[in-house]
């Protein structure tokens, strides 16, 4: 019969016999120790001339398999725990853009609880210069401020070089624009890169020029009072004058933070409001003056005025009792809600016209 085990004989004597049968004194055959019994392995004579180089090759992709393993677990602990928090902070930075949404201004009520000073909506717009890559991108912007506006083309490049200069983004325009214009750019947005419409409570005054040094009114606020106050933005208006500019405090509110979402090359996927940060009202005033009795008494000193070709005059109404000013009207007066937009050189002129009383 065949020896099954006769094609491993070459291979044995090939490798010398790594275990070498030996004979004890007492004739019996042991297996010598394979570690002793190992021998180098030669190609060109067909005997074992490097003794397990393999193994010595595996022990070293071992150790630096642990080393590979050990260094990116530490990268990844301090990723994780060093520097988790500023590159968090750095991802939302790059995804979220953040913005003060304006608070509605407290209402000024008189002592019979008529509004004189309302909230009605109004649209702005603004200018993000960081959608703008480069000049082509700045053209197509201007074309489209314009279409959309009647501003001077100068006007809107020297408040866009003001806003470079100061290293700010967001660029106000002094325009209020109509809704029929205002609504296309809110419902689609990508159609106007770089731009966007502000939706702001706008200052509405009842009753005329009869109340109209006492409540104030309110104008745009100037450069030099956005380094003097944090509170306000280019853009903001601010209590002018009157009740407005005496409590401005108390009326302006406190604003609330906005988020917007934006992808890779800046389109806005979602806004919200940052929870916890939303815009509170600013606070109600009640006045002691009644609207009607301010109105007879301004009617009556106008009429006193004109009579005696004189060119001012004021009155006052005082409850005896409490010592409460019912009625303080003084005369020649302007009409505030010229005010409540973005005022132009011809409203300037024309309130002065009507204040000098030509």
């Amino acid at each position: 019969m065949k020896n099954p085990f006769s094609r491993f004989i070459s291979f044995k004597k090939r490798v010398d016999i790594s275990l070498r049968e030996v004979r004890s004194v007492g004739g019996d055959l042991k297996s010598q120790d394979w570690k002793n019994s190992l021998k180098p392995f030669d190609r060109n004579s067909g005997i074992a001339s490097e003794a397990f180089k393999g193994s010595s090759r595996l022990v070293v992709m071992q150790f630096l398999t642990i080393l590979f393993f050990v260094f990116f677990s530490y990268r990844l602990f301090d990723l994780k725990v060093n520097q988790g928090q500023a590159l968090s902070a750095q991802a939302d930075i790059n995804y979220l853009r953040f913005n003060q949404i304006r608070a509605n201004r407290g209402l000024i009520y008189d002592s019979q609880g008529i509004n004189l000073a309302a909230n009605e909506p109004s649209f702005s717009l603004a200018i993000n210069l960081s959608q703008v890559a480069d000049q082509e991108d700045l053209d197509s912007l201007l074309n489209a401020v314009i279409d959309l506006t009647d501003l001077d083309l100068n006007r809107i490049e020297a408040r866009i070089l003001a806003a470079q200069n100061a290293q700010i983004d967001r660029v106000a325009l002094p325009v209020e624009l109509e809704r029929e214009k205002a609504l296309p750019v809110l419902a689609q947005p990508d159609n106007y890169p770089g731009l966007a419409v502000e939706i702001n409570p706008k200052r509405q005054y009842v009753g005329g020029e009869s109340i109209s040094h006492v409540l104030g009114y309110m104008t745009e606020v100037f450069d030099y009072e956005l380094e003097v106050d944090e509170y306000y933005l280019a853009g903001d208006k601010k209590g002018r004058e009157g009740l407005e500019r005496q409590y401005e405090t108390y009326l302006r509110g406190i604003k609330g933070r906005g988020v917007t979402e934006v992808d890779a090359e800046g389109r806005t996927i979602n806004t919200r409001i940052d929870p916890g940060n939303d815009p509170r009202t600013g606070q109600d005033l009640v006045l002691t003056i009644d609207s009607q009795l301010q109105a007879a008494v301004y009617e009556a000193v106008q009429k006193g005025v004109e009579d005696s070709t004189g060119q001012a005059g004021a009155g006052i109404v005082i409850d005896v009792n409490s010592g409460a000013i019912l009625s303080l009207v003084s005369y020649p007066s302007y009409e505030a809600n010229l005010f409540s937009g973005y005022v132009t050189s011809a409203d300037i002129a024309f309130l002065y016209l009507s204040l000098i009383h030509i």
